[in-house]
């Protein structure tokens, strides 16, 4: 399976768009991988593939078969659970990545409606499947790139700076965020913590609490996969955790595996997309800039 990976042109949109993923399989053997929990959202869209999405306390898993219909869409969420992908069919699939809230930049509808509907594009842009004709239709990625650009920016109703979490992501985020509470999230945004919770369940789809524990985990993933040698107590220290125990229970408990098996298991794609990749198969990866 063929990977590229590749970052928006337009200024405005790197504030809300991580990166676009392009997934071409061509071959007729079965793929499985595995991503690991993230803070960011995901808009795939396919041809000619039939998508079943399996979400509930304990799976995260994407089914691919051969479709028979033209196209198709799902939103996926990588919050707290390793999230699977077992392909069983040829396929090109475009991912859009979002940064944390950002989706609700693009549209007004309710995020936990979206991850439950079986054409979230549609509902999202309003478009119809011209769109996405000529989107597939285009014969390389920087192309598809365009064109998503175009309608991305074009469906703006929000900036960064106007969305309700904007700025607060953007300081949780900053390299330079300290330890962090839910309580003193709250009191930035002059708001009780009641309050906080909605806003992080209806634009992030995650309680603060638990943003806050996926983000840590995340950041130790990363510097466990950019270390030549991995110090867990150290990693433990540098990301907040009470010791190497509670670090290890953590990333058991949101990975399935703990950090020192896991890590010699992970691929890293392009330096962005760390993975499982379960088969026989073979993965071909192409760097753009």
């Amino acid at each position: 399976m063929q990977t590229v990976i590749r970052n928006s042109y337009n200024p405005i949109l790197k504030e809300l768009i991580q990166c676009y993923i392009f997934f071409n399989h061509t071959h007729g053997y079965p793929i499985h991988y595995t991503t690991f929990p993230n803070t960011n959202l995901c808009l795939a869209l396919y041809q000619n593939n039939q998508i079943s999405y399996l979400k509930n306390a304990t799976e995260n898993r994407c089914i691919l078969n051969k479709g028979v219909g033209k196209f198709s869409s799902r939103i996926y969420a990588f919050h707290q659970q390793p999230f699977q992908v077992d392909i069983h069919a040829e396929v090109d699939q475009i991912c859009i990545i979002f940064h944390p809230g950002a989706l609700t930049a693009f549209t007004k509808e309710r995020y936990a409606a979206l991850l439950d509907d079986d054409h979230p594009f549609e509902r999202i842009f309003k478009e119809d499947s011209s769109v996405l004709a000529e989107l597939f239709a285009a014969d390389d990625q920087a192309k598809r790139v365009v064109i998503l650009e175009e309608l991305l920016v074009k469906s703006i109703i929000w900036q960064r700076n106007e969305m309700r979490l904007g700025k607060l992501l953007q300081h949780i985020h900053s390299p330079l965020a300290q330890e962090l509470h839910v309580e003193q999230l709250a009191k930035e945004m002059n708001i009780n913590v009641s309050t906080l919770y909605r806003i992080f369940m209806a634009e992030v789809g995650q309680s603060p609490k638990k943003y806050l524990q996926t983000l840590r985990f995340r950041k130790a993933l990363d510097a466990m996969k950019y270390s030549k040698k991995v110090d867990l107590t150290a990693i433990a220290y540098q990301h907040q955790f009470y010791d190497q125990a509670h670090f290890i229970k953590e990333f058991n408990s949101l990975s399935g595996e703990t950090p020192g098996r896991l890590i010699h298991k992970i691929s890293l794609e392009q330096q962005q997309l760390v993975w499982r990749y379960d088969t026989s198969g073979y993965v071909t990866s192409q760097l753009q800039e």
